[in-house]
């Protein structure tokens, strides 16, 4: 009984999955208890029946008839013996299967000349599977082999449970992997203050190769005056956007904006990082700034609206101009302006020019706030 256990053991610790640990265990089982053969049940995809998987039979046991009734029989919970075994979760033992009235399967193991019965739960509580052993003998039943077969039952179930953990982690894995790949952002997985994983786009960012950012401190792409805040930040549990300076491969540096969230890894905790350089961003807000510094300062009048032609901006000529304050034209149009010296046909050319895409300039009759006509060269775009 013990070679049972130590037999189990070492296949479970040099299998990688149940299919292939499945037919060395029966086999095991068979030859350590005296058992002629044995077979496995495993729940389907929907969890709802036992289907059978596979059986090993001594040399000279013929039991391909037994094996091709088995391979058509399905057991809901609590149908058979498989079935009672599934749902209450521990082992049970029959002396003679050919006289049970409530086993599926008599007349098949009655023409095998099989007798005494084992079958025991792999794993506890909602098991996935069931392992069966048959005798040609009748056996009364073993305690201590019923106990040591439900010891057996449980390394089996935490193997399985293991391995479609481990399962579930490589497609966890693999989900984002392939969705980080597919972001321009550099994304990091950064795990006790390594980094463990990086995508494609952050070696295109940093000037890095993959091999040399794993194994780095995240913080040693970032620079000095930026390590300070980014860890403050994050040892306060911060996650959203934060702007840092960053440094490449080459030493030079650039803006970046890290969005840091903690995300379950291999059991425990990690950081992902998806980092953006905004170089271009901060070079747009900056000409955006000088446009906007222009704009107050110039004698000429400057009107932004949207594409409805409603007000959006005016600059301080605008309001030296017509005598209307910012505040008096913000989301009106500039009909206000209108002193009825253009005709309807004048502003349907006006409106195909812009929004055709082209620029449309002519000389303007206004009026001001104070009823007051004026002259204006405009260019609208």
């Amino acid at each position: 009984r013990q070679a049972t256990q130590l037999a189990v053991t070492r296949i479970l610790n040099e299998a990688t999955g149940i299919a292939e640990a499945s037919p060395p265990i029966l086999e095991a089982i068979c030859r350590c208890a005296g058992w002629d053969l044995g077979e496995v049940w495993c729940a389907d995809g929907g969890g709802d029946v036992l289907r059978w998987r596979g059986s090993w039979h001594l040399p000279g046991v013929n039991g391909a008839a037994f094996d091709a009734v088995s391979r058509e029989t399905t057991f809901a919970r609590g149908q058979g013996l498989p079935g009672r075994v599934w749902e209450c979760g521990t082992p049970a033992w029959l002396v003679d299967v050919a006289e049970d009235p409530e086993f599926v399967r008599r007349t098949a193991a009655k023409s095998e000349g099989l007798h005494a019965a084992l079958a025991f739960p792999a794993g506890k509580g909602a098991t996935s599977g069931v392992l069966v052993f048959f005798s040609h003998e009748l056996r009364e039943p073993d305690l201590v082999l019923l106990d040591v077969m439900a010891e057996v039952g449980m390394k089996i179930g935490q193997f399985v449970e293991n391995r479609q953990a481990d399962e579930a982690l490589r497609d966890s894995e693999e989900r984002f992997h392939r969705l980080s790949e597919a972001t321009a952002e550099g994304v990091v997985i950064h795990d006790a203050n390594v980094i463990v994983d990086a995508n494609q786009a952050m070696t295109r960012i940093t000037g890095y190769a993959r091999e040399e950012l794993v194994g780095r401190s995240g913080f040693d792409l970032v620079l000095p005056e930026s390590r300070q805040f980014l860890a403050q930040r994050l040892a306060q549990g911060a996650v959203g956007r934060v702007e840092i300076v960053a440094k490449r491969q080459d030493g030079s540096s650039f803006p970046a904006e890290i969005d840091s969230r903690t995300i379950g890894y291999r059991g425990g905790s990690a950081r992902v990082w998806a980092v953006r350089d905004i170089t271009a961003c901060k070079q747009a807000e900056a000409a955006m700034g000088k446009l906007s510094s222009a704009a107050e300062q110039t004698a000429d009048s400057v009107v932004i609206t949207d594409l409805a032609g409603v007000v959006e901006y005016v600059n301080p000529a605008f309001e030296r101009m017509t005598g209307y304050a910012p505040g008096e034209v913000a989301g009106r149009t500039m009909a206000l302006l209108k002193s009825g010296r253009h005709d309807e046909a004048f502003y349907r050319r006006l409106w195909t020019t812009i929004l055709g895409g082209e620029v449309f300039r002519a000389e303007f009759v206004n009026r001001k706030k104070s009823g007051e006509l004026y002259h204006q060269e405009e260019t609208i775009s």
